[in-house]
C-alpha cells in the first residue's frame, strides 16, 4: 500500500481512518446470513485463518529478533523482506481464489471499516461479506460489512462507507494495528517532505 497525502480524514465509527489503498472483495449476502461469532469461526477459509496466525506470529518473532539481536540489522531486513514476500504471494492466491462479485481497491480504512469510490451507487443497508487483502502485511481478514452512507462525489463518482458488521476479535486488532502502522508511514513520509523542503536549493 503506497502512502497518501490525506491523514485526517472522516472516522467510520468510533475509528479513525487512514488514507491508503486496499484490495477489497465484496459478496452480496441477505441479513439473515450474517453469522454469530462461532458460525464466523467455522465459516472463515483455512487460508485466510492461516494469514490471520502468520501476521500475529511474523510480528511477534520480528519483535523478539530486534530486541534479541540489536546489532544484526541484516538479519532483521532479511526476515522482514521474507514476511513482505509471503504477503504478497498470499495476496496473489486470495485474490484468484474467489468468484467475488465486486473486487474493488478501497482508498481510505480504519478499524470501523473502509471506503471505496464507485461508478455505479450501493444501496445504503445493503450487506456483504468481505474479503480485504493487506498483502504488505501477510494478512487477508474475512468478515461481514454493511454500506452506511453512499455519496455522490462528482456526476460518474460515488464514495460508498461500509462499516463492519461481523468480524474475528483478533482480525479487528490486526486492522486497527494496520492502520496505525499506515499512519505512521504517513507521518515519516510527510516529515521527510517537510525536511527535504526546508534544505538550502544548494545544498
Amino acid at each position: 500500500m503506497q502512502p497518501n497525502q490525506s491523514i485526517n480524514l472522516r472516522p467510520i465509527g468510533e475509528y479513525f481512518t487512514v488514507a491508503d489503498s486496499l484490495p477489497v472483495q465484496l459478496n452480496p449476502v441477505a441479513a439473515e446470513r450474517i453469522p454469530s461469532d462461532d458460525a464466523l469461526q467455522a465459516e472463515i477459509p483455512e487460508l485466510f485463518k492461516l494469514c490471520s496466525e502468520l501476521a500475529g506470529s511474523d510480528q511477534s518473532a520480528l519483535q523478539r529478533v530486534r530486541s534479541e539481536n540489536p546489532n544484526s540489522p541484516a538479519l532483521i531486513d532479511a526476515l522482514a523482506l521474507i514476511n513482505q514476500r509471503m504477503g504478497l504471494m498470499l495476496g496473489y492466491v486470495l485474490s484468484h481464489t474467489h468468484d467475488d462479485d465486486y473486487s474493488l481497491t478501497a482508498h481510505e480504512f480504519g478499524g470501523g471499516g473502509f471506503r471505496v469510490n464507485v461508478a455505479e451507487p450501493f444501496t445504503v443497508g445493503d450487506k456483504f461479506q468481505a474479503n480485504l487483502i493487506f498483502r504488505e502485511e501477510s494478512l487477508a481478514v474475512y468478515c461481514y460489512v454493511e454500506c452506511v452512507e453512499c455519496e455522490t462525489q462528482t456526476e460518474n463518482t460515488r464514495e460508498a462507507t461500509f462499516s463492519f458488521l461481523q468480524i474475528r476479535e483478533q482480525d479487528h486488532e490486526h486492522v486497527i494495528r494496520h492502520s496505525l502502522h499506515s499512519q505512521t508511514r504517513h507521518l515519516k513520509a510527510r516529515a521527510e517532505q517537510r525536511k527535504q523542503a526546508d534544505k538550502p536549493e544548494n545544498s
